[in-house]
């Protein structure tokens, strides 16, 4: 319970001081957001004006679609929200924990529950499972995990490894994520692959380009877009 609270104060935290990026949605053009803000109300009663007034965050997920703003959620820890490709759900981090929730803001799940942090969820292109990051602890190691998209059946995809940065292929036949390796300041970070049910764990080929003089990916690494994480553009 502790822990759930420190990672809530923490995102919420985050939020008031970090933009939070955008998300449109590949089919129907809403654009989701997180949103946190701190919210002055009455001075405190009974110890005198030196002891300030009190303060509450409030936010959560916001939607704009045609020119009009609809606030999806209310908790002001909820973060890194995840368009399913056909539009229709938005998977979600609060608390350290999953969640999802329509566009609409009806229908709300929770996903994953329990001591562990998960966090950036990634829905499968068939809209049927979500890949998302575990941790023991806040700075700790990452592991990747799914979920069904309507709850239930966790599975571990990796263990022992610092994983993270997941995502479908566009056939949802495998997942790319970036594998940390070594000390922060002299380790090494490379692409994996894995199937949806954990199996052909794999690096992803590499073949010389004698124009470049370098190495260039096979078709698993192009389908992650390398710029810098491994989300490709959403396609219709």
């Amino acid at each position: 319970m502790f822990k759930k609270t420190l990672i809530s104060a923490l995102l919420a935290i985050a939020a008031l001081v970090v933009p939070t990026a955008a998300l449109a949605a590949p089919s129907t053009g809403a654009v989701v957001f997180s949103k946190a803000t701190t919210v002055e109300g009455a001075a405190k009663s009974g110890e005198g004006a030196d002891k300030g007034v009190e303060k509450t965050v409030k936010g959560g997920l916001f939607a704009v679609r045609e020119g009009r703003l609809n606030q999806l959620t209310e908790d002001p820890s909820d973060s890194e929200p995840s368009f399913s490709p056909d539009g229709r759900t938005i998977a979600f981090a609060r608390g350290g924990d999953i969640f999802s929730v329509r566009p609409d803001g009806s229908g709300q799940r929770q996903l994953t529950s329990g001591p562990a942090i998960d966090s950036l969820p990634k829905i499968a292109p068939d809209g049927r499972s979500v890949v998302f990051e575990r941790r023991a602890e806040v700075k700790g190691a990452s592991s990747l995990y799914v979920v069904r998209a309507m709850g239930g059946g966790v599975r571990a995809l990796t263990k022992g490894g610092n994983d993270r940065e997941a995502t479908f292929a566009p056939d949802g036949r495998a997942i790319v994520f970036v594998r940390s390796s070594g000390k922060a300041k002299g380790g090494n970070d490379d692409l994996y692959s894995v199937r949806p049910n954990g199996g052909g764990l794999a690096r992803p080929t590499w073949k010389t380009s004698p124009q470049m003089g370098t190495c260039s990916s096979s078709a698993a690494t192009r389908d992650s877009g390398r710029s810098g994480s491994a989300t490709p553009a959403p396609t219709s």
